[in-house]
């Protein structure tokens, strides 16, 4: 467990400095923007991008890892609306935003960094495959719900907001570069690599610290703590448990490619989940409240399922 603790508590440092840094305002409201979007568009693209431009997608490509993994996903999201409908009473305007709640996992801050970290740069590919995969498949589904319960959008208006949503993700566009770069072994200009690769190290601290920020600006949970525990379950126990068992279920032969994909789904809600609420104006308050919540509790849970996928999967 010490080693466990000595991988996941640089992480989470990071995250409590940020926090206090804002909370003592070190960090005010302009700084900490422009923080975020530094690590958001420019300083994790490149890390994403470096990293897997060097890996090799030629021979590794999982047809079966990715429907394992996207099945998970489909099922968390659609069960857990459902469920928010019978518990907590949830609009139907906002069951689309609580599914997206329940399975969209913070990959880009704390999961690929820390999934290198733990697995080192093996872990790129099946990381690259999930976040594009992932990424379509909540994109659509919440898009779907959110649409089907307006009705204000056309069938060809959902798919050109789906397109348009994915081209506008950094993150998206850097794996798509990275893995054009490997497939055709394109050798990057040493000025332009060594440019990246410094990028590259300013990535996690910049990202962590303004995620911490981003915690304090949203701390403010008043009379919504049933919310908070649902979405705490199904994206921090149950989502990495199906996962768990859809491997056992339907091996794959490449055991860390297992491993990486639970450690994705045990992390807490991403970031990107608010900007959605806030764009459909659903479910915002509670959206940005979730990711604070889920991040404090997964203090505890990932070191957990760290340690238990490192000695017992």
């Amino acid at each position: 467990m010490l080693v466990v603790l000595s991988i996941c508590s640089p992480f989470f440092i990071l995250i409590f400095l940020g926090a206090a840094l804002r909370y003592f305002n070190f960090l005010n409201i302009n700084f900490y923007t422009g923080l975020s979007k530094f690590a958001f568009y420019i300083a994790m693209p490149a890390y994403i991008g470096l990293a897997i431009s060097e890996a090799n997608f030629n021979n590794y490509f999982n047809y079966q890892f990715l429907i394992n993994y996207e099945t998970v996903t489909i099922i968390i999201f659609c069960f857990s609306a459902f469920v928010s409908i019978l518990l907590i009473k949830t609009h139907k305007n906002e069951i689309g935003i609580f599914g997206l709640n329940c399975s969209y996992p913070n990959m880009g801050y704390i999961g690929i960094p820390l999934s290198i970290t733990v697995f080192g740069y093996q872990a790129t590919i099946p990381l690259a495959l999930i976040l594009f995969s992932d990424t379509l498949v909540l994109i659509t589904l919440t898009i779907l719900f959110l649409s089907f319960s307006k009705s204000k959008l056309s069938f060809l208006d959902r798919i050109l907001e789906i397109i348009k949503l994915l081209f506008k993700n950094p993150l998206i566009l850097s794996i798509m570069i990275g893995i054009y770069i490997s497939i055709n072994e394109i050798n990057i200009f040493p000025v332009i690599k060594n440019t990246l690769e410094v990028l590259s190290n300013a990535a996690v601290p910049t990202a962590l610290i303004s995620l911490g920020s981003m915690l304090v600006s949203e701390m403010k949970f008043n009379k919504i703590y049933k919310d908070m525990l649902l979405i705490s379950f199904f994206k921090l126990i149950l989502h990495p448990i199906l996962v768990f068992l859809i491997f056992q279920l339907i091996p794959i032969e490449k055991d860390l490619w297992m491993k990486t994909a639970i450690l994705i789904a045990c992390l807490p809600v991403a970031a990107n989940v608010f900007v959605f609420a806030n764009q459909y104006e659903e479910y915002e308050i509670k959206s940005s409240q979730a990711i604070t919540f889920t991040t404090f509790i997964s203090t505890i849970s990932v070191p957990i399922w760290l340690y238990l996928i490192l000695n017992h999967i």
